[in-house]
């Protein structure tokens, strides 16, 4: 019941303030969280190494200069634990994440310290597919005409 919240929520947000006043969406989606969760597997791993570089590594140097151990190896630590949570991240911010079509362009909305909105006009886009999922859920693939796109924007390959 709180999900059909979530998603009128954003359904009217987007309605009332981004859409333009002849403009219509034709489909609605948001991606499956156990599926972005699974593309931080590789940077789980990663994370579990650097964790234990780390625990290790400052376990030996503390028996030799205490406490000193410990600061040298805490970067690690903090790398390790935010790598070792990669996949809680995406499923996190999968939830918070809804795609709208409409009969002029593709809107991206991240809903996480604020709303981050992304509009991807046909100019833009090469290839477009859909994948509808059943409850609302699906995803979007896009492959866009010009690879780069900025440093913080999206990939080329929108899944």
């Amino acid at each position: 019941m709180a999900e059909v919240a979530v998603e009128s929520g954003f359904r009217d947000y987007v309605a009332a303030s981004v859409l333009d006043s002849d403009e219509e969406i034709r489909w609605t989606g948001h991606p499956g969280r156990l599926a972005c969760m699974g593309r931080g597997l590789f940077e789980s791993v990663f994370g579990l190494a650097m964790f234990l570089f780390a625990v290790i590594g400052a376990a030996h140097l503390s028996v030799e200069t205490g406490a000193l151990g410990w600061v040298v190896f805490l970067p690690f630590l903090i790398g390790g634990i935010y790598f070792l949570t990669m996949p809680i991240q995406f499923g996190f911010l999968a939830s918070r994440t809804r795609y709208f079509i409409t009969d002029r362009r593709v809107i991206v909305v991240v809903h996480f310290v604020g709303k981050r909105i992304q509009s991807y006009f046909s100019d833009d886009v090469r290839y477009f597919e859909t994948i509808d999922r059943g409850s609302d859920r699906g995803s979007i693939r896009l492959r866009f005409s010009s690879v780069w796109r900025g440093f913080f924007s999206l990939p080329s390959d929108l899944y």
